[in-house]
């Protein structure tokens, strides 16, 4: 696996690139280890030392091809399940903040989770189980791929207090860096139009207007939680905007640019032993 980092609209981006890539159905073996940050706070948000790994854990069967890290990150979602084909994901993860704490995930940087406990994929279906570094609490994500036609992938994250007490402000995001038809056989730019519905779903795509070639979608949608009352929203924010919660950019108006989908769900309080759901998907047109 190399890496290779590459520069855009004056901001840095990190691309995972994977030589060899294995066929269908094979585990990965190998890590990147990242130098552990130390613990900081940060505009009253204490931010725990972790570390970071862009390890790919797997490759899904089928197309499109999708490529899972260790941790639970998409590393890759691109149109054809060969070597060809544009790929539309720069970077994906999960935030995750509670009582003043942030804990964050994005493959190429990562804050506030221990390494996992389980990391097992089988055919369309992989789950990766982890705690945050303070024990805190445990977050399952069971991440399934669905059939070729659907050109999808479900991700179900649930999050458990392991204290015997209630811990309250949580917040729970995942996100994803579209860069739709950038990379691989694309188009090699990452500006792309945005949109996000009130509450269901993040957007991004390419007009047939702004280049020669054919052009691509992607979606971002929620589609469970449990409890049911657990607020939520869909958001365009900054690629890089690790916050609690960021600005929706796209709150007025179409926005076109170098931006991220998030989807937002604020559990508030877990008592002690309590858990709380929540699934998301991203799909191509």
């Amino acid at each position: 696996m190399a890496a290779l980092f590459t520069v855009r609209q004056g901001t840095q981006k990190f691309q995972t690139l994977m030589a060899g890539a294995a066929e269908v159905g094979l585990l990965f073996a190998g890590s990147v280890a990242l130098t552990a940050a130390f613990a900081q706070v940060s505009g009253g948000v204490s931010k725990l030392s972790s570390s970071a790994s862009t390890a790919p854990l797997y490759q899904f069967p089928g197309a499109p091809k999708i490529t899972l890290s260790t941790h639970g990150n998409i590393l890759v979602f691109q149109t054809s399940a060969g070597a060809g084909g544009a790929s539309h994901m720069a970077g994906e993860g999960y935030i995750l903040c509670y009582g003043g704490t942030q804990a964050f995930d994005r493959a190429s940087s990562e804050i506030g989770f221990a390494p996992p406990t389980t990391a097992f994929c089988s055919g369309s279906t992989c789950t990766v189980v982890r705690n945050t570094v303070d024990n805190i609490f445990q977050l399952k994500q069971v991440i399934t791929k669905n059939s070729p036609e659907e050109r999808s992938i479900n991700i179900e994250m649930t999050l458990r207090n392991l204290l015997g007490a209630p811990v309250s402000g949580i917040v729970l995001r995942r996100f994803a860096d579209f860069d739709v038809d950038a990379y691989g056989s694309g188009t090699g730019s990452t500006i792309n139009w945005w949109g996000a519905s009130e509450f269901d779903s993040v957007y991004a795509w390419n007009a047939a207007t702004n280049h020669v070639g054919p052009d691509s979608a992607m979606l971002m949608r929620h589609l469970k939680k449990v409890p049911g009352t657990i607020p939520y929203g869909g958001k365009v924010t900054n690629w890089f905007d690790n916050a609690c919660s960021p600005f929706n950019l796209a709150s007025g108006s179409w926005a076109q640019g170098d931006y991220a989908a998030t989807i937002q769900y604020n559990i508030g309080t877990l008592g002690g032993g309590q858990s709380a759901v929540v699934k998301v998907q991203y799909q191509r047109n």
